[in-house]
């Protein structure tokens, strides 16, 4: 399988050396990746020129119009998919790995669409450093049929649906409509998505594979506006007026254990390059479950309940006491990086006593052990520092 990696790049000098670094390190190397200069007004397109110096499956293409790739990153592609990656954002290892392995167990799919970890403007070097300038995790929520259901059901405090990084195959005569950056300006991604869920169907994969930076000065921060979404919102109710869609056209195959992949998402596990034992503790999966948290992580070796593994990770239920977890944290290796997650902090509340489970339980592991708290969209997740 070939990947096109496609990148539109505009005043982005200053990022092209950390994020080319993240791509020409990857292991698999069946891939070409197509960059072009937006018309920036910085010396990106010299360092650009030099970029494709460096590797023969670099390939430097000029641009007619401002963000002809941007919006169709398919147009210059010889790929069997397409894998977009904004001009200031970097992959993490082993990421052409999962893409191709992923594709291929799910033949019926178009589009994939990974989670990242977002960081205010200074992406972290090794994983040593987290957590400096983090954000939170671009969290893709499960709870929509479609996208287009998703987009109607936006609003600021709910789950994600967009997802980094999102790859889709390169479907003949594909083409999105391109939109001008007017007060309505909408999301490339956002079309993408719409659009490809009418070509078949899609898979979010619940891992984290990406690293994305939010500065202010994007140009694709200042130009957009939630009235361009809902533009899109309209036009593919249109267009869809003589389309019948077979729901869900997402494929839920990860569903059932999304808990167990949510308490991933933060730890340092997604920047190994080589195979390593992970350990789900308290999740009371079935042996099936099992079956599809080895699919997910197919280049690890992962087990249940086993209390030495390299990256050891404790769910937090409902009706488990502060005592109960430390006890469970006791029995793990102090060599194996922890991380102890609950999917709902809300249901740690006691209403008639005050008690909150979760703050007894940060007291009882701060006197074992330093770690980071991360609270996000009711989720909890205390991470052993490694010193």
């Amino acid at each position: 399988m070939k990947l096109s990696i496609v990148t539109s790049y505009y005043n982005c000098e200053k990022y092209i050396k950390e994020q080319s670094s993240s791509i020409l390190s990857q292991s698999y190397g069946n891939w070409e990746w197509i960059i072009a200069d937006d018309f920036s007004e910085d010396n990106t397109k010299q360092k650009l020129i030099e970029l494709q110096k460096k590797d023969s499956r670099i390939r430097l293409v000029n641009l007619s119009r401002k963000k002809e790739l941007w919006w169709n990153p398919q147009l210059f592609a010889t790929g069997d998919v397409i894998c977009h990656i904004d001009g200031d954002d970097t992959l993490l290892p082993g990421t052409f790995e999962r893409l191709k392995y992923y594709f291929e167990k799910f033949p019926e799919v178009v589009l994939l669409h990974f989670n990242a970890n977002k960081y205010k403007e200074k992406l972290p070097k090794t994983k040593n450093d987290l957590f400096e300038n983090f954000v939170n995790n671009v969290y893709i929520s499960k709870d929509n049929k479609s996208f287009l259901e998703g987009f109607e059901r936006l609003w600021g405090q709910r789950g994600c649906i967009f997802g980094y990084l999102r790859v889709f195959r390169n479907i003949k005569n594909l083409r999105f409509t391109e939109h001008s950056d007017d007060s309505d300006c909408s999301s490339n991604d956002g079309q993408w998505l719409l659009n490809l869920e009418e070509k078949g169907k899609t898979l979010t994969i619940p891992r984290t594979s990406y690293l994305a930076r939010e500065h202010y000065d994007s140009e694709n921060f200042k130009n957009w506006n939630i009235k361009g979404e809902v533009k899109l919102i309209e036009d593919t109710k249109k267009r869809r007026k003589n389309i019948y869609l077979s729901m869900p056209r997402k494929i839920d195959y990860f569903d059932d254990v999304y808990e167990a992949a949510e308490s991933t998402y933060l730890s340092s596990f997604n920047w190994e390059s080589s195979s390593k034992s992970i350990s789900f503790l308290n999740f009371n999966y079935s042996e099936h479950e099992l079956l599809k948290l080895k699919d997910l992580f197919f280049e690890h070796s992962v087990s249940f309940d086993k209390n030495n593994a390299d990256y050891v990770f404790i769910r937090v239920n409902p009706f488990d006491s502060p005592e109960s977890i430390i006890e469970k944290v006791g029995k793990v290796n102090p060599k194996s990086e922890l991380v102890v997650f609950c999917d709902n902090c809300h249901l740690q509340n006691n209403n008639r006593t005050g008690v909150n489970n979760l703050e007894e339980l940060k007291n009882l592991l701060s006197s074992q052990m330093k770690f980071y708290f991360i609270f996000q969209e009711n989720r909890g997740y205390f991470i052993k520092r490694n010193l």
